[in-house]
């Protein structure tokens, strides 16, 4: 019987987008850490689905989460500090019921990797061990998430480098299975770009098809190359 070693690596070798991908689609169970010299965030898998996201930066540590948004008050706040377990929110200590706390973590475990998405330094390390769930489990379509933590990226020098040369050829990513896409909440403007690939059209065509401003389609193509939905070939 073979033995599942653990595996470790440099964020500057290979994107957050691409690491947290990998786990899924390998369908692993155990937790990857990602952490840089002040900031650690930790992603729980069950058979390659995101279960589970905690993190010690200030505003996405669950309970400072809950706090800032308002979704408990300050003694429930002091009561989850002194008592949480990260992974286990005894009944009736805080008035928001399972469903609601599942609803939060959902909400926090996307902006926990929106944060990360972005980062071009650091380490990751992933480790074959149970997660435990008692506090409700969430389920996150990764593809979906990436999309959207990219989509934030304003940054047009970065979105127009990766881009170029616009005559290359968008096409669907090798890895990808456009079938996938249905199961994928696309918003109207990311769904009106992905039927602009054919696999036939450059960069260039599609931008100038679009009835979007040119930056936002561009930056939808990003999102979805970043995602590895989308990928480009070169002419």
């Amino acid at each position: 019987m073979s033995v599942k070693k653990n595996f470790k690596g440099s964020i500057e070798n290979q994107s957050v987008s691409t690491i947290i991908r990998s786990v899924a689609e390998r369908k692993l169970n155990g937790k990857l850490f990602l952490f840089n010299e002040k900031e650690k965030v930790s992603l729980c898998f069950k058979n390659g689905v995101l279960k589970y996201a905690y993190s010690n930066i200030e505003e996405l540590n669950f309970s400072d989460y809950l706090f800032m948004k308002n979704k408990i008050t300050l003694d429930e706040y002091e009561k989850l500090v002194d008592n949480y377990n990260l992974e286990d929110i005894p009944k009736g200590l805080i008035s928001l019921n399972e469903k609601e706390i599942i609803k939060e973590r959902k909400r926090n475990a996307r902006e926990t990797i929106f944060y990360v998405l972005n980062w071009e330094s650091g380490n990751f390390s992933f480790l074959y061990e149970e997660c435990s769930f008692l506090g409700g489990n969430i389920v996150l379509n990764l593809y979906e998430v990436i999309v959207k933590g990219f989509r934030k990226n304003e940054n047009w020098n970065k979105i127009r480098e990766f881009l170029y040369p616009y005559e290359n050829i968008v096409i669907f990513d090798t890895s990808f299975d456009p079938n996938e896409a249905k199961e994928i909440r696309l918003d109207r403007e990311e769904n009106y770009v992905l039927s602009l690939v054919d696999g036939t059209r450059t960069v260039r065509e599609i931008i100038g098809k679009s009835k979007l401003w040119d930056f936002e389609t561009a930056g939808i193509l990003y999102a979805f190359a970043m995602a590895k939905i989308l990928m480009l070939k070169k002419k």
